[in-house]
């Protein structure tokens, strides 16, 4: 694997393949047997449901929980990286710079 980041505006060939195949064969085999993929979706979810419904629905609830104890713990007040989303915290900390809030969603999205 590659450590590079490809630069803004290029797409990964494979990766495109790759979904856009996976994408296409579900959208051809739709067409061709509905019925069949229907059973393959009911199996594979009664699968899943199965063998990792309990496990999944006690990591969302420890995870809940975690968020739910970080929440009241001292350092929950803590600003990451001297920046907040609403610009309050810079206003009590006597600090003026803001991040404007489409900069936040790029970040989150990863955009630049």
């Amino acid at each position: 694997m590659s450590d590079k980041t490809p630069p803004a505006g290029t797409t990964d060939k494979a990766l495109f393949a790759i979904t856009g195949g996976f994408i296409a064969l579900f959208c051809a085999y739709a067409f061709l047997d509905l019925d069949g993929l229907s059973a393959l979706v009911d199996s594979s979810f009664a699968f899943s449901a199965k063998y990792f419904g309990l496990y999944w629905q006690v990591l969302l609830l420890a995870t809940f929980l975690i968020g739910l104890v970080l929440c009241v713990l001292p350092g929950s007040r803590t600003l990451m990286g001297g920046a907040c989303y609403a610009g309050i915290h810079h206003l009590q900390l006597g600090r003026h710079d803001h991040v404007h809030p489409a900069r936040w969603r790029r970040r989150v999205l990863g955009g630049r």
